[in-house]
């Protein structure tokens, strides 16, 4: 039985079915997208543990330390025990994070996620509004065709004052063939409160355009042949360390609006933000 969240209750959900051909699998970070075999399985669990627990020699430790730092803002600004509705869950590998007596209701288009609702995301979800004091979407814009229904849904469920936590990619590889649509900018970002009820809390880009290039080498390294995955951990590290450094020169420059600054964010790996519902 899916799980509820209230009050108000949720609609009975429908029963999970496969996701058809049309649809989208889940979006599990990877260069190919979601594993689902018993052979790819120990992939699936690194791509999930890299989600809440990144380490110097991943591939991704840019993009999951910038999420996980403005994910755990949302968290702790949603309260103690928030009702949250995480959309495009995957494995849900955000549950372990949430608070003891939270509601995390998973939806996702493919059944063989962990998702306790399965249904399509270009469609409005079958959930009462103002349902959830958190609505997460992380790695999810990127693979819907509708993503301003998405974002429209997202902020009626909330409650007014709710939290809103989006992350996507920038500069980052194709991945979840073929259902991989689009990249957007800050600049799109920043105006889905004119568009929507939701006003823009924070928005962290990943890394700065000199470090994007080392970044990317990591990720075609991901998908090199025949090397096994430890064989490959001294060059992320190496690349992530060497990244390091290039952030710490630039950072006087980060946030300034200035010429440097706005250089320095112009081609990032990813997105991370939070958005808080307004009231009406």
């Amino acid at each position: 039985m899916p799980t509820q969240i209230a009050p108000p209750p949720l609609h009975q959900p429908p029963a999970p079915r496969p996701a058809p051909a049309s649809e989208p699998a889940s979006a599990v970070p990877g260069p190919s997208g979601p594993d689902t075999s018993e052979r790819e399985s120990p992939v699936r669990a690194r791509m999930t543990r890299m989600r809440t627990q990144p380490r110097p020699w991943d591939p991704s430790y840019f993009t999951t330390r910038a999420n996980l730092a403005v994910l755990r803002r949302a968290i702790r600004a949603a309260g103690q025990r928030p009702r949250v509705v995480d959309v495009g869950c995957g494995a849900k590998p955000f549950a372990a994070l949430l608070p003891a007596g939270a509601e995390h209701l998973g939806v996702d288009f493919d059944a063989r996620t962990a998702a306790d609702l399965v249904h399509d995301l270009n469609e409005a979800l079958p959930l009462p509004s103002e349902s959830a004091e958190l609505v997460i979407l992380s790695e999810t814009l990127e693979h819907v065709h509708e993503p301003e229904l998405v974002l429209a849904e997202a902020a009626r469920l909330l409650v007014p004052g709710g939290q809103l936590f989006l992350s996507a990619p920038f500069a980052f590889p194709i991945h979840g063939r073929p259902f991989d649509y689009r990249r957007f900018t800050d600049y799109y970002y920043r105006r889905v409160g004119e568009c929507h009820p939701l006003e823009l809390v924070e928005l962290e880009a990943s890394n700065n355009v000199v470090s994007t290039p080392l970044l990317l080498v990591a990720q075609i390294l991901q998908s090199a042949p025949l090397l096994p995955w430890w064989a490959k951990r001294p060059g992320w590290l190496a690349l992530n360390g060497l990244a390091v450094v290039l952030e710490l020169a630039g950072r006087r420059w980060w946030r300034s609006e200035g010429r440097i600054g706005l250089f320095l964010r112009m081609n990032p790996c990813g997105y991370a933000m939070r958005f808080r519902r307004r009231p009406g």
